[in-house]
């Protein structure tokens, strides 16, 4: 069987040999054949380094990402919302004033002597103009249970020229009336909706905000270690290409020597182009992997700051603890800030039900007033009389309104309870969702660990083949196909513990974002 994998082998190798040259394109040195070391592009040309570790890579994102500064502006909406609903109770002032002439075409007059009364405008019969004027001002505000209250004060000025009325004549008022409601919207809980589901929306929109920061946290924690076994892996690569090349150093100077055969020397150069193509694709990798990151980290419109070398100073941890599953569930479905967003949501709903329920009632209506009048022929004794408490007006009344149909109420509180009942299976379908997410993180991150465990192992294992493949290449009792075969067995092992570890970090992040403790991890307190 090694007999038959040698012989492919030699027929890959002279495939290659073949098609090498050309498609290098003269990139082999005159003196030695050997290709010329792919070039890694530079980022705009002599690129500066960035620097970062996880924890700063978050901070910039959460400062520069714009998706975070619309849930921080939702915020400050959902803030300025509370005193909007506050502005309801807000007590108003009014005032208003006006004045004219009044000359009306009718009369009212006993005959004397007699029975008979005259009326309208008989001929001979002259009516005078009088004028006036009048100002009123006062407040009005409505109180948390639903009592509404007016303070008025009312001022009227008139002259005329009949022998009928006083001339001038002043007449000031005071009133005080109240409305209050004794089903319809009373009490404190109704007329406070507005208040309390603007709280709601408030804490909904911090919730949502934290949710909008862990998620963007998630992302960069996930492109940082992404970019990081990139990284990783070009290294990899680059060592695999140093050992090749070696390899193809010692076969020409053995073929200079007459050590060695050509076919020693095609073997170490299909290895070398093998393993620069693997480079490349790493390098690639691993560019496309940088992108990703300053796409999250940078500022929008700052192209240039893209132009740079990142360098990730943070390295995955491996934990060795094993995870309290049912525990890390109980503490998701306290923590996570979706589910705060929801039930939230709920009491925001729960509170427009009542108030739709409150809305079906009838209307019963306690209304009240009491007037202090003044009457004289000056401002002095007019408000004299007011003052006295002699002249005045009181009523007590109540007001009821039955709806015959109360199709808007009944829709209205109908279509909340649907709202509570969706907001609660939102919630529902959420908490399968995070307890899902916290069984699978566990167990990846169980399962990574084990993988990191054996992938270690077979990295050292295939170490220590590749050196005593090594030996027995200098002893003459190995080809270079041998050693390039364990070379690849140990690159191979290497990636895959690269993947091992990234994989355990990534699960560690799913898991943190399941909990909504990526922030607290990193030590970050955002306030909004």
């Amino acid at each position: 069987m090694r007999r038959g994998r040698q012989l492919l082998w030699l027929g890959a190798c002279a495939v290659l040999a073949a098609w090498a040259p050309a498609a290098r394109g003269g990139e082999q040195t005159a003196a030695q054949g050997r290709p010329a070391a792919p070039q890694q592009p530079a980022a705009g040309g002599g690129a500066r380094v960035l620097a970062l570790t996880l924890k700063e890579a978050v901070l910039r994102a959460i400062r520069n990402n714009p998706d975070a500064d619309i849930a921080r502006l939702d915020v400050a909406a959902a803030y300025a919302g509370i005193e909007e609903a506050w502005g309801s109770f807000d007590p108003a002032l009014f005032l208003g004033t006006s004045g004219g002439r009044n000359r009306d075409p009718s009369f009212s007059a006993p005959i004397p002597g007699t029975d008979i009364t005259v009326t309208g405008l008989p001929p001979g019969l002259r009516v005078d103009p009088s004028d006036s004027f009048a100002w009123n001002g006062g407040v009005r505000w409505q109180s948390l249970i639903g009592t509404g209250i007016e303070l008025r004060y009312d001022y009227g000025w008139r002259t005329t020229a009949s022998r009928f009325f006083l001339d001038p004549a002043v007449r000031p008022s005071f009133t005080a009336s109240v409305r209050q409601p004794l089903l319809r919207n009373f009490g404190l809980d109704v007329n406070k909706t507005f208040v309390t589901v603007a709280r709601h929306n408030h804490a909904m929109a911090r919730a949502q905000l934290e949710a909008a920061l862990v998620q963007l946290a998630f992302e960069v924690e996930q492109a940082y270690w992404t970019y990081l076994g990139a990284r990783e892996t070009e290294k990899v690569a680059e060592q695999a290409l140093r050992t090749a090349r070696e390899l193809l150093e010692r076969a020409e100077a053995q073929l200079r020597a007459g050590a060695a055969i050509p076919l020693d020397v095609l073997q170490a150069r299909v290895g070398v182009a093998t393993r620069e193509e693997e480079l490349i694709r790493a390098r690639n990798d691993a560019a496309n992997a940088a992108d990703a990151l300053l796409r999250l980290i940078t500022a929008p419109g700052q192209h240039r700051a893209w132009d740079v070398r990142v360098v990730a100073l943070d390295a995955p941890r491996i934990d060795p603890e094993p995870l309290d599953v049912n525990a890390l569930i109980a503490d998701a479905l306290g923590r996570r800030p979706e589910l705060q967003a929801l039930q939230t949501a709920i009491a925001a709903e729960t509170a427009r039900r009542e108030l739709a329920d409150n809305q079906r009632l009838p209307s019963v209506d306690l209304v009240a007033s009491w007037t202090q009048l003044g009457l004289g022929d000056s401002h002095h004794n007019a408000h004299e009389a007011l003052f006295t408490g002699e002249f005045y007006r009181w009523s007590v009344g109540l007001e009821v309104e039955v709806p015959i149909f109360n199709l808007a109420a009944r829709g209205a509180a109908e279509a909340a309870q649907a709202r509570v009942r969706r907001a609660e299976r939102q919630r529902d379908s959420l908490e399968q969702v995070v307890v899902l997410e916290v069984r699978t993180a566990a167990r990846d991150i169980a399962a990574a660990r084990e993988r990191v465990r054996s992938a270690r192992l077979s990295v050292e294992l295939a170490e220590q083949q590749l050196e005593a493949e090594q030996v027995r290449l200098r002893h003459g009792a190995a080809t270079n196909f041998d050693v390039l075969e364990k070379e690849e067995a140990l690159s191979a092992a290497r990636r895959l513990e690269i993947a091992a570890r990234i994989d355990h970090a990534l699960a560690k992040a799913r898991l943190l974002r399941a909990r909504g403790r990526t922030l607290e991890q990193l030590a970050i307190d955002v306030e909004p």
